[in-house]
């Protein structure tokens, strides 16, 4: 039973289709690596790639669950099917649409009181080879008269015949759809669209480094980046031992959820707390975060470098905290020369708890953490930071020797 794959905004990409459909590819097979499934084959045909996994014959429920929940987390596919091969004969495709929908009524366990009420369905033909000799419309119109001509299903209650199955076409509102696909020499039949989550395949927009905190939005940020087709590497800032290893563990697990999204992922655990200190000593109380916010995009700099990311991201969300306001949020991206990526800048704080449930990060993200950035926290905090005054206080830190400490002492997790 191969599986018909469709993507989107890859179809537009003209002269680059061939770059996105590989890095497409490449994302499948790793991702059904990682599950224990090994892909055997895979064709490309216009809108859609037909992939066959090895001894799909046999694949159980549970194994075909886990494929599905496997692709749903594949950016770059919009829907994916199970689908049934027959030949480019109209003979043996009305025969094969009939088994599918007398299969799809008996897995589906519909109630006897729907039965007994009929079923409302449709065909619908793409038809990608135009030397067929029936277009789609002739197609819909031949399977879906078979079907209502050789449809004749009883239903049963207790075991006891109680009458048989009527059925009638609705283009509308069909309870059930059988989709049919002739392309590639072959014509593929099936009657569930699963949903894909859509975007580019990541790894097609480059590399970046995603600031995540133990928080709601910088996961969101990082998912909402891998959707734009951006392979993530994750950099974490601790003060441990001054607070709990709470936070790290939460973040870890945030990230071993958002490794579903991209076939692998490193965490960097960069320690903060002497830097915190200096800054704390050294600097103005009320310019302490915008000061805490600037040595750690240098830090992530350095590590993006290393890792050949081209920009960093962060979950910053215009006005939620004073260090987000417009003017700090300018000063403190002049710290670094890699573009500063915000996917969350103008969102709602609402629409990015929606997600982050959505992606099942939210139950982490609301765990009890210490943040570093809490710690040393000062009562008024600038809202409205002078860039001639954090230079001025930056030249009393030993930025260079604090920076190459911490990296040092960063510590490399690889998230499985």
């Amino acid at each position: 039973m191969p599986l018909v794959c469709h993507y989107g905004e890859i179809a537009l990409k003209r002269g680059n289709r061939d770059f996105f459909e590989k890095k497409l590819i490449e994302n499948i097979k790793l991702s059904l690596q990682k599950t224990d499934f090994e892909m055997e084959k895979i064709q490309r045909l216009p809108g859609r790639l037909i992939v066959r996994i090895k001894n799909e014959k046999n694949l159980t429920p549970p194994e075909t669950q886990k494929i599905k929940e496997t692709l749903a987390n594949v950016f770059g596919l919009v829907n994916f099917s199970f689908a049934e091969e027959c030949s480019q004969n109209i003979k043996t495709i009305k025969k094969t649409a009939l088994e599918i929908l007398k299969r799809k009524l008996k897995t589906e366990n519909w109630p006897v009181s729907f039965q007994s009420r009929g079923l409302k369905f449709k065909v619908e033909t793409k038809r990608s080879e135009k030397n067929f000799p029936l277009n789609s419309q002739e197609i819909n119109e031949q399977v879906g008269d078979y079907l209502l001509k050789n449809f004749k299903v009883s239903y049963r209650q207790r075991n006891k015949k109680i009458g048989q199955m009527p059925i009638k076409v609705n283009l509308e509102n069909p309870q059930l759809t059988v989709f049919i696909e002739i392309a590639g020499g072959k014509t593929f039949l099936y009657s569930e669209k699963l949903p894909g989550p859509g975007g580019l395949p990541v790894g097609v927009s480059g590399r970046a480094v995603s600031l995540i905190s133990g928080g709601i939005d910088s996961p969101v940020a990082s998912y909402l980046a891998m959707k734009r087709g951006l392979e993530l590497v994750f950099a974490h800032f601790h003060s441990f031992p001054y607070t709990n290893q709470a936070s790290i563990k939460k973040v870890e697990k945030l990230v071993e959820t958002l490794k579903k999204f991209q076939t692998k992922a490193h965490l960097y655990l960069i320690p903060f707390a002497n830097i915190q200190k200096e800054i704390f000593l050294k600097t103005l109380p009320s310019f302490r975060i915008i000061l805490y916010r600037r040595m750690m995009l240098r830090l992530a700099e350095q590590i993006a470098q290393k890792e050949n990311c081209q920009a960093l991201l962060t979950g910053d969300n215009l006005g939620q905290v004073s260090s987000q306001t417009l003017n700090n949020l300018a000063v403190i991206e002049k710290a670094i020369t890699l573009p500063l990526l915000r996917p969350l800048l103008c969102y709602d704080k609402e629409e990015i708890i929606e997600k982050a449930k959505e992606i099942k990060t939210y139950d982490i993200s609301i765990l009890p953490h210490d943040d570093c950035c809490t710690r040393f926290l000062p009562t008024h905090p600038s809202t409205k930071a002078d860039p001639v005054k954090i230079a001025k206080m930056e030249e009393k830190l030993e930025i260079n020797s604090l920076t190459k400490e911490a990296l040092l002492k960063t510590e490399i997790i690889k998230i499985k």
